[in-house]
């Protein structure tokens, strides 16, 4: 299945994730669905006048339903944490409770162990297409992401498109239209700020190494070429690119601004949040938790529930969830106040 699409070879390998699932967890989930299905049943021959012996029970009924219900998503993640990603197996650990679609909680777990990247830098593009190579079609590079299983998995073409961006910007390479091994006029973008609109993965936009560039910008300048195109100066023999070697995490590059300058940061920060719905917990882990995580590794924070609620919290919640989840993650509870 990882190599072949019925009698075809896969072509983008690197698009596609297997996920297996946990003999227990299955067991539990399968009796779970067996269990609410024959609930709907009862509670329908209740409802419908034809059970009076469970007519009390009917509450009761509904509860276990709903609980069921509440559950379903905790426990399918909870059968299939774990992953295959080419050829590496990746454990994504206990899940959080609460609803979180299972492709969701795949992609927010891939993004925080650099597997997907949301923030490609351009050294990879540099080091992984450029150094053997006097010019590379951007066309080429996405699909290289694509079809590369050591490649991490790009969240969107965006992300290259950004990366791009800001190597271009940071002059580490530069952009041109080229056929016929001419640059088209006006296409050439070097040491400049550049759109993500700007790029487009056509079959004939490349990106060229820095040296290449600076001779470029130099015949540019010095020759004022008028007319469609410009040569492009002699280069050593194209290396051609077949499958590029293994490429390093894609993530943030942290604590650097633009060439040169040094961004601010600080070696001491605390916060306190509040009224934060708990159905945003998958948002806070992306866009607080992750980039602090992405910057300085493993750390620990404090959480502290305050919940108060007329229904009221199963005590079985409390024990074999909240409790067990705790302690898997090797956290401790320090304070707890039940009623």
């Amino acid at each position: 299945m990882a190599r072949k699409k019925r009698k075809q070879l896969r072509v983008y390998k690197n698009t596609l994730i297997f996920a297996f699932s946990e003999a227990a967890a299955f067991g539990i989930l399968k009796e779970q669905i067996k269990t609410y299905l024959a609930l709907n049943e009862v509670k329908a021959e209740v409802e419908a006048g034809k059970n009076e012996l469970l007519k009390e029970k009917l509450p009761d009924i509904s509860d276990r339903i709903k609980k069921i219900k509440k559950d379903y998503s905790y426990n399918v993640r909870k059968m299939y944490h774990t992953i295959q990603k080419g050829s590496e197996i990746i454990d994504l650990g206990q899940p959080m409770v609460g609803n979180e679609a299972l492709s969701i909680w795949y992609k927010n777990q891939l993004e925080s162990k650099d597997k997907i990247v949301t923030n490609l830098h351009y050294r990879i593009i540099v080091d992984k297409f450029l150094s053997r190579n006097n010019k590379v079609g951007t066309k080429t590079i996405l699909e290289q992401f694509y079809k590369d299983k050591d490649l991490p998995i790009l969240a969107s073409p965006e992300m290259l498109k950004r990366s791009i961006q800001n190597g271009v910007a940071d002059a580490a390479f530069c952009l041109a239209y080229i056929k016929n091994e001419k640059i088209a006029e006006d296409s050439f973008k070097f040491q400049t700020k550049i759109s993500t609109g700007e790029i487009t993965f056509d079959e004939h936009e490349y990106l060229l190494p820095k040296e290449t560039c600076i001779k470029s910008k130099e015949v540019i300048e010095k020759e004022k070429v008028s007319g469609s195109s410009i040569y492009l100066p002699p280069e050593q023999p194209t290396v051609p690119i077949k499958e590029p070697p293994t490429a390093t995490s894609g993530g943030t590059d942290a604590g650097r601004g633009k060439a040169g300058v040094t961004a601010t940061k600080y070696k001491k920060v605390v916060m306190k949040f509040e009224d934060i719905p708990s159905t945003k917990i998958a948002d806070l882990n992306r866009g607080v938790l992750m980039p602090i995580s992405q910057e300085i590794g493993d750390f620990k924070l404090k959480i502290e529930l305050d919940i108060s609620d007329e229904e009221g919290i199963l005590k079985s919640t409390i024990e074999n969830k909240i409790r067990e989840t705790i302690a898997q993650i090797g956290g401790k509870i320090v304070k707890e106040d039940l009623e």
